[in-house]
């Protein structure tokens, strides 16, 4: 059946050709990039970042022995602490590590006593600094300018968007000093602070996926918001105890500064704060679990929440997810219109313009995928119609008579049976070749025709 091949090979051509060109004009896929984040947590950095900020802490404290005398001519040494904090409540409320804010915890002590022993040293350097050390801890008061008056501090806060340069200086409102919880609570002068979501319990088990933020001291004493933060992946290795309370270790390598930053989940929720500690093997993070602090928060009247720009902000997070650029360059344009924004913002926003321009909106996708595929639907039912009736119409299409010869006649009768020869009579012997065999003793026989007469005489000749 050529025709009917032949048009076999016609209706698949026709098919492919219609595949080929609905598959290419089908729409593409849209692709979601956030820099700057571990894998797996784009959504934690691109949530966290605009609620970072740099909190440096400047301690004055004057060092004196038992009688009275005192180190550095009388004149006060000065420690720098470089941590970092995020906002929990929009009207200037900041989390943080208590080490970071307390003068008087351990480790500012130490600093202090750390800077009078290598001044002895300098002018005694047959003595070790060790021992030096070690003594100051025992025997020397680090107070304030007054005998009994406490360490003098000031806290500044900087990386928050619309502030100056030199930050907002911070009031600590409550802490709990390292061994004790090691968090703290400051107070800065603004509203519209970016803010964080708090996760609720014990804080993260073992093995839970945690990413840890901050701003490493490489970065500076006094930050602008485009500074650059760390942003960690790890989990939690184990549960040890600090004073007494529960803190998490974690694999992650820690950097100096980022004590008080937040450590969150791969949705950008707070599971604890960043307390960066060292040991004789170098430095190690541990995550104190934010049950503590929410404790803090309870205890001084603060609510830990997000305000109306936090939520419109994660509704351009959201919108920008799942493919609405249009959505998330209008949530993003109404947050820059209220006032200023974290650079972060003007960052989705030149993304999500960059992705529209590739990719289209995902509701305009649909609409498109959805027109696509109704299109190719009825192409595929008018192809096939098409075929159906060109097989229709071969089948009903009348067959040409095709002329032979004429049949053979019949056999004029019935074909009689062949001649047989009679067989030899019932009971006689037969011989193998059918024939009778010689008598033995019987003289030779002779036959006398009518018109000539043969001899069998021996000789053969004719009588």
């Amino acid at each position: 059946m050529p025709a009917l091949r032949g048009l076999a090979r016609s209706a698949a051509a026709l098919a492919a050709a219609f595949v080929t060109t609905v598959l290419s004009a089908a729409p593409a896929a849209a692709v979601v990039v956030v820099p700057d984040a571990p894998a797996g947590s784009e959504r934690a950095v691109a949530t966290v970042h605009p609620a970072l900020v740099r909190v440096t802490g400047t301690f004055w404290g004057w060092v004196h022995n038992r009688e009275g005398s005192y180190a550095n001519n009388g004149e006060p040494y000065t420690f720098v602490f470089t941590c970092s904090g995020f906002g929990v409540h929009p009207d200037g409320y900041i989390a943080t590590a208590g080490h970071c804010v307390d003068a008087n915890d351990w480790s500012v002590r130490e600093a202090l006593v750390q800077a009078a022993a290598e001044e002895v040293v300098a002018g005694r350097p047959d003595l070790p600094l060790d021992e030096v050390f070690r003594h100051g801890l025992a025997a020397w008061a680090v107070e304030g300018e007054t005998p009994g008056a406490p360490i003098m501090s000031e806290i500044r806060v900087t990386g928050i968007a619309g502030t100056s340069p030199d930050g907002l200086l911070a009031r600590v409102v409550d802490d709990r000093p390292s061994g004790q919880g090691d968090v703290g609570l400051l107070k800065v002068d603004t509203t519209g602070l970016p803010t964080v979501e708090l996760t609720t319990g014990p804080g993260p088990s073992v093995g839970t996926p945690v990413v840890v933020a901050g701003y490493s001291e490489s970065v500076g004493e006094r930050i602008t918001p485009g500074a650059t933060p760390m942003f960690e992946g790890g989990s939690v290795d184990e549960v040890v105890t600090d004073g007494g309370r529960p803190v998490h270790r974690t694999n992650i390598t820690p950097e100096v500064g980022t004590s008080g930053g937040p450590a969150v989940d791969d949705s950008g929720r707070v599971l604890g704060i960043n307390s960066v500690r060292t040991s004789g093997a170098g430095l190690f993070s541990l995550v104190v679990p934010v049950s503590g602090f929410v404790e803090l928060l309870g205890r001084n009247g603060v609510r830990a929440e997000l305000g109306p720009r936090d939520l419109r902000y994660r509704d351009a997070l959201d919108a920008y997810r799942g493919g609405e650029y249009t959505d998330a360059i209008e949530a993003v344009d109404h947050l820059q219109q209220e006032g200023p924004t974290h650079p972060r913002i003007a960052q989705l926003r030149s993304e999500a313009e960059h992705s529209r321009e590739l990719h289209g909106d995902a509701s305009e996708n649909r609409l498109t995928t959805i027109v696509f595929w109704g299109s190719a639907a009825t192409g595929g039912m008018i192809l096939s119609a098409v075929i159906v009736g060109l097989l229709v119409a071969r089948r009903r299409r009348p067959r040409p008579v095709v002329m032979g010869p004429p049949p053979h006649p019949p056999f004029p009768g019935p074909v009689p049976p062949p001649a047989w020869r009679p067989g030899p009579p019932a009971g006689a012997p037969v011989h193998p070749y059918g024939r009778r065999p010689p008598v033995l003793g019987r003289a030779p026989m002779s036959f006398d025709g009518p018109t000539r007469k043969i001899s069998t005489a021996p000789d053969g000749r004719d009588g």
